[in-house]
């Protein structure tokens, strides 16, 4: 047994400007460094002395705080969570020190090739949209990091009406509710005021996008994709079904045929990240440098052979069972709800939690085959090749 929460906050990477670039990701460090109520030993021996454990995330749409205590410790637990988010102290004197560590994290970046080609592959398909920036910044936006940007960015967004807390576990509903109005609802939690949460619209590629860069390594490490939808796009769903036949498991259409059959590649995966706005279809692969011609024109191959010749039922039926197991089996436990709610929520569309086995089941061959034509052919892809030899292509 035990009781988890999970606190996203409305704010991530998208909402930056280009002179405040990576202080989302770094504030989410910085609100460790110690609150009103704890020191930063202080926010670790908490829960750890409980048995429990947690954890922070900055994403392009948001941020979360996320622990999981015994379900004797639910105030605690709660009292962290509220402390990190509206109370931090972000101590002046640990700024320049904080931003060392971020830095020391891009440095480490230059050496992992599926970081850099996400790096360098994220402007090719965002060219003109905030989602195409990284969100730990780069070392230029991190150098002219100012302190008082921080402190401002989190008065600005780290507000009430900017959270979403999500609980799960055993508790009583009544003590619970009293208790987030005490520590969330009260006069003395910041007034509202927060700034614009809107994020543009993604734009379609206009044209194909290409880019290939070195790297120290034995193989070819690519990443090939397009402008999907996004989370409130009634074809969401749907997307993740034809993903999941076309890449998702090592069941599917490329896996099965390149991996498998073929030999082209060690490995291949297809992924439709949901996000606020459209969020990015991506096939990721790596190969041998005399592969790689081959693979890439399989990839087309395959995608236009599901074009053609439709998708089998029992095809259809394998990659339902597979997501839907997924969603049933991530909400056994209690971390896995909050994740699953808050991530609806954050996200301003909770159907989208709650009805999506319900839209899976309503999926025909037919919708995926239309849905097929418009991402295979009718969208404009990018790619991004980090080639085997010469001097890294990553970035401090």
């Amino acid at each position: 047994k035990s009781f988890s929460v999970n606190l996203w906050v409305k704010v991530g990477a998208v909402l930056e400007g280009v002179d405040n670039s990576g202080v989302s990701h770094f504030l989410e460090h910085m609100v460790f460094k110690g609150t009103e109520k704890y020191s930063a030993e202080q926010i670790n021996q908490e829960i750890e002395n409980l048995g429990g454990w947690q954890n922070a995330a900055t994403s392009m749409d948001y941020t979360n705080y996320y622990l999981t205590v015994p379900p004797s410790a639910w105030e605690t637990g709660l009292q962290v969570v509220q402390q990190l988010t509206l109370y931090p102290r972000l101590p002046a004197d640990q700024f320049d020190l904080e931003k060392q560590v971020i830095i020391s994290e891009l440095k480490r970046d230059r050496d992992n090739p599926e970081r850099i080609i996400w790096k360098k592959f994220n402007p090719l398909i965002y060219p003109d949209h905030p989602y195409g920036k990284a969100i730990i910044g780069t070392r230029q936006t991190l150098d002219q990091l100012e302190y008082n940007q921080l402190v401002d960015f989190h008065s600005t967004y780290y507000r009430p009406e900017n959270l979403v807390l999500i609980v799960a576990g055993k508790f009583s509903v009544v003590d619970l509710l009293k208790r987030v109005e005490q520590l969330f609802l009260s006069s003395s939690t910041p007034a509202p005021g927060a700034g614009s949460r809107t994020v543009p619209e993604v734009p379609l590629l206009t044209g194909s996008r290409e880019l290939q860069g070195n790297h120290p390594v034995g193989q070819v490490y690519g990443l090939y994709g397009t402008v999907g939808y996004g989370i409130d796009h009634p074809e969401s769903v749907q997307l993740d079904l034809l993903v999941k036949i076309l890449g998702g498991s090592r069941s599917s259409r490329l896996y099965e045929q390149l991996v498998y059959r073929k030999q082209l590649a060690d490995s291949i995966v297809a992924d439709f990240i949901t996000r606020k706005e459209a969020g990015p279809l991506l096939i990721s692969y790596r190969c041998s440098p005399e592969n790689l011609d081959k693979l890439e024109a399989a990839i087309d191959s395959t995608m236009k052979q599901i074009v053609e010749e439709g998708i089998g039922e029992e095809e259809l039926k394998r990659a339902r069972v597979q997501l839907e197991t997924e969603l049933i089996y991530s909400s056994q436990t209690a971390a896995g709800q909050t994740d699953q709610l808050g991530y609806g929520l954050v996200l301003d569309n909770l159907d989208y939690i709650i009805n999506y086995i319900a839209q899976l089941r309503q999926v025909s061959r037919a919708d995926l085959t239309a849905l097929a034509e418009e991402m295979f052919i009718g969208r404009k892809w990018a790619r991004y090749r980090l080639l085997s030899g010469g001097e890294s292509d990553g970035e401090n």
